[in-house]
């Protein structure tokens, strides 16, 4: 599991450093290039993605009066209405074939889109094993603050709400009763993905730590499961 977020991470901060790098050098490249006019005279189509993408073909005349042509490497669905229309073009006087639209969307749009999946990827890699870090930090405290109490295991549920690699895991669910507030609480484990039913046979009660200020944060003690099974147990729910 460690290894997958490791590799999201490493992918997202390459994107990242990828977008960056395409935005520095666009930015080059507009500080060297010469600017001029041009017009749209074709459209280039492309429907690979089920879908009409147009791509402006633009002409123009660089500073030795020579003319050019390029299609821009970003395209849209309403380029169409491009057609025939003047635009401001960006060109290198010795490169005048890698000219571009100048614009935002003719020369950033591209850095933007990675830099978006970069952040994205970056997010899967960083935020769950931040969030499981989060979360052993708490039962650690609760463990050494919270106030321990005997709880009746009632046994078993699968927890649809999480699946992973199609399979939801399981939580163990046990009662407290409070007999002179006439209270009775429920606490859910957190997940695990074996079924715990042959190891919950053998036992009748668990220990439950409770924040001393709010019940609602607690922690179910699950340690007795047996050790030998493989991230058995996940943290990335519970209560």
């Amino acid at each position: 599991m460690k290894r997958i977020f490791t590799f999201f991470l490493f992918f997202g901060c390459l994107m990242l450093g990828l977008s960056f790098y395409q935005a520095w050098s666009e930015a080059q490249f507009e500080k060297n290039a010469l600017r001029t006019t041009g017009k749209v005279v074709d459209l280039g189509l492309d429907r690979s993605e089920g879908q009409r993408i147009w791509y402006p073909v633009v002409s123009f005349y660089d500073s030795q009066g020579k003319k050019n042509e390029f299609t821009s490497s970003v395209g849209s669905t309403g380029s169409r209405s491009m057609l025939g229309q003047d635009i401001d073009v960006l060109y290198l006087a010795d490169e005048p074939e890698e000219a571009r639209i100048s614009g935002f969307e003719g020369q950033y749009v591209s850095s933007l889109v990675v830099g978006i999946f970069g952040v994205g990827f970056a997010l899967m890699g960083a935020l769950p094993p931040l969030l499981m870090r989060s979360r052993q930090n708490r039962t650690e405290r609760l463990m050494h603050e919270g106030h321990p109490i005997e709880a009746t295991i009632l046994g078993a549920v699968i927890n649809s709400a999480v699946e992973v690699n199609g399979q939801s895991p399981w939580r163990i669910v046990c009662q407290f009763v409070d007999e002179p507030a006439n209270k009775t609480y429920l606490f859910h484990s957190e997940n695990i993905y074996i079924d715990p039913t042959p190891w919950i046979k053998k036992r009748k009660q668990t220990v439950v730590y409770l924040d001393r200020n709010n019940i609602k944060k607690y922690h179910v003690d699950i340690s007795w499961l047996p050790e030998q099974q493989p991230e058995m147990i996940e943290s990335w729910d519970g209560a």
